[in-house]
C-alpha cells in the first residue's frame, strides 16, 4: 500500500516538472540523530569540568614561568646602597647628604652604623644635615649619641652653639649629655638658666677663638709661620 502511494506521487510529480521531498512517513526514512551529543551522566560531567581546570591551571603556571626570569636579580639591601655611596666618585658633601637620606629607609638598628659612616664624610662647612638629624626628637638615640659624641671633634663655635641647642631643647633625649658636655668647657653650672649658659658659651669662644683668629690673620708685621 505504501509503495502504491509513493508511486502515484513520483508520477504526479514527473507532470508537474518537480519531485518534492516524500515525507518521512511515507518512506519509513526518520531524520538521523547522530549529530547530536550523547548526555553525560553527573559524574562524567564533574571529571571534564576538573580536567579543563586542571588544563587551564597549567596553562597559566606555564605562561608564568615563560615571562619570568629565571634568575631575576635581587632586591638591594641598604648594605648595597651604602657601599653604593662609599665607593662612589661624589664628593663627601654628597655622599653625606644620600646616607642621611638612606637613613630613613634602613632599619633601626642598621642606623647607628649608618651615622658613624655619615659623621666620617660630615664637613663641619656641611654640618646643615647633621644638624637637623641630631635635633630631629625623633631620630633613634642611638644615632643621636653618635652625633653628639662627634660634636667634640668639630670646630670649637660648631661644636659648643650645638650643644647649647640640644641643651634648650625642651624633653631632647640628650639634653642632660649636652649640659654635662657644656660644663666640661665653661667650667660652671648654670643650672636652668639659658641666658647664663649662652653668655658662658659665648665668653669661653671668645677667649678660645681668639689665637686662632689671630694665626689665621696675621698683623703685617708679624712673621709668617714657615
Amino acid at each position: 500500500m505504501v509503495a502504491g502511494v509513493a508511486a502515484l506521487v513520483i508520477m504526479w510529480a514527473l507532470h508537474q516538472g518537480t519531485l518534492p521531498a516524500v515525507p518521512s512517513e511515507i518512506t519509513g526514512n526518520k531524520p538521523s540523530n547522530a549529530h547530536k551529543p550523547a548526555a553525560q551522566t553527573p559524574e562524567a560531567q564533574a571529571e571534564a569540568d576538573a580536567a579543563a581546570e586542571a588544563k587551564a591551571a597549567a596553562a597559566a603556571e606555564q605562561a608564568a614561568e615563560a615571562t619570568t626570569p629565571e634568575d631575576a636579580p635581587e632586591p638591594r639591601t641598604w648594605e648595597d646602597k651604602l657601599d653604593e655611596i662609599l665607593l662612589g666618585e661624589s664628593t663627601d658633601d654628597e655622599k653625606s647628604d644620600k646616607i642621611i637620606a638612606l637613613m630613613p629607609y634602613a632599619p633601626i638598628e642598621a642606623q647607628e652604623e649608618l651615622s658613624q659612616h655619615l659623621v666620617n664624610m660630615t664637613q663641619d662647612t656641611h654640618y646643615e644635615g647633621a644638624s637637623n638629624l641630631l635635633m630631629n626628637l625623633n631620630t633613634s638615640t642611638n644615632v643621636q649619641e653618635v652625633l653628639l659624641n662627634d660634636l667634640l671633634n668639630r670646630n670649637n663655635t660648631l661644636k659648643l652653639t650645638t650643644l647649647l641647642r640640644v641643651f634648650e631643647t625642651p624633653s631632647h633625649p640628650m639634653q642632660q649629655n649636652a649640659h654635662d658636655m657644656l660644663e666640661l668647657f665653661v667650667q660652671e653650672d648654670f643650672g636652668t638658666n639659658t641666658a647664663a649658659w649662652e653668655k658662658a658659651v659665648a665668653d669661653w669662644l671668645k677667649e678660645n677663638e681668639a689665637p686662632a683668629e689671630a694665626q689665621a690673620n696675621p698683623a703685617p708685621d708679624a712673621p709668617v709661620a714657615q
